[in-house]
């Protein structure tokens, strides 16, 4: 398979098999022991919406990271409209990095008007890992930011309002993916879509997520 047949769906909550491949979200606690398709991979974290009702328990975490398809850590992080209190956000992301850094994993981060506290974070603690934002909706100097701090986007369907707000050439083509998240589009279309809006030839896009794919995980092949 080339790679410009490839799509990477580089953060999805669907399980299913098709021509891409995809690092699927699921919860430390989630039995994945069924799942046996092709191209899926996987990543794992407390995401900030459900830690005030599922207690932090890292084993949980060591347990699925430990197994060959479990790729990255995430989705966690901090977000403002979460029930959990902003310090308890931060202390259980800052596990999650710690076991980014001991499991020399990427870390995917949710950010909900918290990225100040995410660039703080991420100066104090100076991971070696890749860190990155999915589905960033964010504007265009935040997105400044968080590259300067040598951090990675990953954007879904951008609407026009986003696409208002950033300006796509800015981003370099080795510090994105794409995603289909749960936005109910599909992976195709959305890298149609930001093949249009950066300008960018559909093959070249695909060969270049592939390849920024492969520099945070090398041990795909």
């Amino acid at each position: 398979m080339s790679v410009t047949d490839v799509y990477v769906d580089f953060h999805t909550h669907d399980i299913s098999f098709n021509s891409s491949i995809s690092v699927v979200n699921i919860m430390p606690y989630d039995d994945i022991t069924s799942v046996n398709l092709p191209n899926i991979y996987f990543s794992t974290g407390y995401h900030p919406w459900y830690i005030h009702n599922h207690q932090f328990k890292p084993h949980e975490l060591i347990n699925k990271l430990s197994l060959p398809l479990f790729i990255a850590i995430g989705e966690c992080g901090l977000d403002i409209n979460s029930i959990a209190s902003m310090a308890l956000q931060e202390q259980i992301f800052r596990h999650h990095v710690e076991l980014s850094e001991k499991f020399e994993k990427p870390i995917i981060i949710h950010c909900v008007k918290a990225y100040s506290d995410i660039i703080r974070i991420k100066k104090d603690m100076k991971p070696t890992q890749p860190w990155i934002l999915h589905s960033f909706n964010g504007n265009y100097q935040i997105a400044m930011q968080c590259l300067n701090h040598n951090m990675k986007l990953s954007f879904g369907y951008i609407s026009d309002e986003l696409f208002s707000k950033l300006n796509l050439l800015d981003i370099p083509d080795e510090s994105f993916f794409l995603e289909s998240d749960n936005s109910g589009k599909t992976i195709d279309e959305i890298f149609k879509r930001f093949s249009h809006l950066k300008g960018m030839d559909i093959n070249k896009l695909k060969s270049q997520i592939f390849q920024n794919f492969k520099n945070i995980c090398p041990s795909i092949h």
